[in-house]
């Protein structure tokens, strides 16, 4: 089943209202919530090796991972369920702290020189870029199967890369950057674990310098219209939002979203600033589902209401 996204734009309300299955074909999924655990049902926690939790996207502690570029990392034990033949996605956001030539994001890359097998997000070694690579039996190497997007420094940044057959395609906050054509199958010639901020060749390792949040690994390639889903159901918007005006300023209210703890409203005086960024006034932990915004001024602003879990 695809997932879609519609936008209500109301008198100066931006809300998201969004429905997602976004669980077909999903053999691996880490959000981090306080863990490494794996909650597709599927069981394949991580085991944690120095990396430590951190805050999130949306600014919530303990929702995220920080790895120190040296070391840290997290491995999920080799399954053949992680190890798909014909066809992948893999998706990540990341905020990255040092741009190196080469780390791994989440893959299960394994690199002898002359004999490479697995998938994945890493590092290249140009720019530095993030690519979306893979060994398959049509490729020489998996760095020539690979398609690449640049990326910015201390920024959250969703990144998704897909292989259905045929093409090999990298997508950064929910948009296509890169498509190329790939054949053959995926090669697995090691028993391949899943790495999680670290890229493992025969004598050596590349670890990542920055932060990762909500890993997820389906068998299947996730289309062009599912990639923007997943961009934006992330965000977890609650439906229905509405704005009146009173003498004490804007009123929002929305409707509740199942297992909310809270909701942070965004605001801005310009809906085409990137978001989230410095552009946009952050208000944390409401708990009520209504909210009196204080600025008396008139000035015409724009609001993003986003649910916290």
């Amino acid at each position: 089943m695809r997932s879609f996204i519609t936008t209500l734009i109301l008198t100066g309300l931006i809300s998201f209202a969004y429905t997602a299955d976004l669980a077909q074909n999903l053999v691996a999924y880490y959000p981090f919530n306080g863990n490494s655990n794996d909650e597709s049902g599927n069981n394949f926690h991580a085991t944690v090796y120095g990396a430590t939790l951190s805050t999130d996207r949306f600014g919530d502690a303990d929702k995220a991972y920080y790895f120190d570029g040296t070391s840290a990392h997290l491995e999920v034990a080799n399954n053949s369920v992680l190890n798909p033949l014909y066809t992948y996605t893999v998706s990540a956001w990341v905020n990255v702290s040092t741009g190196k030539t080469y780390a791994g994001i989440a893959n299960s890359i394994w690199d002898t020189g002359s004999n490479e097998s697995g998938y994945g997000l890493c590092f290249t070694d140009a720019a530095p870029r993030i690519g979306n690579i893979a060994s398959t039996t049509g490729t020489s190497s998996w760095w020539s199967s690979g398609c690449y997007t640049e990326f910015e420094l201390y920024k959250w940044t969703h990144i998704v890369g897909t292989f259905d057959g045929s093409y090999a395609k990298i997508y950064r906050d929910g948009q296509l950057v890169n498509s190329i054509p790939v054949s053959g199958n995926i090669k697995y010639n090691f028993p391949n674990s899943m790495w999680i901020g670290r890229y493992h060749d025969d004598n050596e390792d590349y670890y990542y310098h920055g932060y990762i949040d909500e890993v997820r690994i389906y068998d299947t390639a996730l289309t062009e219209n599912e990639v923007q889903s997943l961009y934006e159901s992330e965000w977890i918007i609650p439906p229905n939002a509405s704005i009146v005006y009173s003498g004490s300023g804007p009123e929002l209210s929305w409707n509740s979203v199942t297992n909310a703890a809270s909701y942070n409203i965004y605001s801005s005086i310009d809906p085409n600033a990137a978001f989230p960024s410095e552009s946009w006034t952050l208000e944390t932990n409401v708990t009520e589902l209504l909210w009196n915004d204080p600025d008396t001024s008139g000035t015409m602003k724009f609001y993003v209401v986003v649910a916290v879990n």
